[in-house]
């Protein structure tokens, strides 16, 4: 697979799954001080089950 001159980058794509907004969250801060250059999440504020942007928690 060509990898079109990009480096290589690592990361994690958590579900964003409302009742687990606080896990979702802890699991992000980990993948960043553990090194991973990404973390990537969906968001469709149409589905019920995920967040509304912003007010997950804290």
């Amino acid at each position: 697979m060509p990898d079109y001159g990009h480096d290589l980058q690592f990361g994690i794509f958590p579900s964003p799954g409302a009742a687990a907004a606080e896990q979702t969250l802890e699991l992000a801060l980990l993948a960043e001080v553990s090194g991973l250059e990404l973390v990537t999440l969906q968001d469709h504020p149409y589905q019920a089950r995920h967040p509304t942007p912003g007010r997950c928690c804290r």
